[in-house]
């Protein structure tokens, strides 16, 4: 099944209008401060009608591990989602944050934590219009059921980081998640910077060999 369109800022006029949205960069501004840049390309996250994959709960914090806070991550509806659609609406566990980062394996959906300790029944459903905006912090735990309706369910995903964190590494499986912290703790982390979107970037007092998103 389809799970991620392959499509980013350099090809969605959409999806980077979305990311850069005064509204949304206003919250952003007040969660991480002043200096904000754009983490990543952006994604589309897609659901195919008819039992469109399911995403395990899971924190973002499996996936990327930084020298700060971490990424902001913003989930926007492209379509109006809800259980009486039956389409795969968010559900977040409320307050799950706090636990910090919890182990994760693989599982059809990538990295996802234990269902037997964190179960759907636990989280709760945030339903929405198309174009509303949800903001969450890197180790909420978060996931969403199967889109059992005869529509796809996209979102468009986006994250924001305070303009002085350092992604330390990315892993999409928990082999590869290993491998990389074993790295991480033996190399200086190499800044991939961002486009600012408020704010500017502040001088770090030192030289980083620094990679650009292309």
């Amino acid at each position: 099944q389809i799970m991620v369109l392959g499509v980013d800022y350099y090809t969605s006029a959409a999806l980077l209008a979305a990311s850069t949205d005064k509204t949304c960069l206003d919250i952003c501004e007040a969660i991480l401060g002043p200096d904000v840049e754009l983490f990543g390309k952006g994604q589309i996250v897609y659901k195919e009608p008819v039992g469109g994959h399911a995403k395990f709960l899971h924190q973002d914090g499996a996936y990327f591990a930084f020298s700060g806070e971490g990424a902001l991550g913003t989930l926007n509806y492209c379509v109006d989602t809800s259980l009486a659609l039956d389409n795969g609406p968010l559900h977040v566990i409320p307050g799950s944050h706090r636990h910090g980062y919890l182990p994760h394996f693989d599982t059809e959906s990538h990295l996802g934590l234990d269902p037997k300790e964190w179960s759907f029944e636990k989280a709760i459903p945030i339903e929405g219009h198309a174009g509303d905006t949800i903001f969450f912090h890197i180790h909420c735990i978060h996931g969403s059921k199967y889109n059992n309706s005869t529509e796809p369910r996209p979102v468009f995903i986006n994250r924001y980081l305070q303009a002085n964190d350092v992604c330390l590494y990315q892993a999409a499986n928990a082999k590869a998640r290993a491998e990389a912290e074993k790295l991480a703790k033996e190399n200086a982390p190499q800044p991939v910077l961002g486009y600012m979107v408020r704010g500017r970037r502040p001088f770090a007092g030192k030289a980083w060999q620094v990679k650009f998103f292309h």
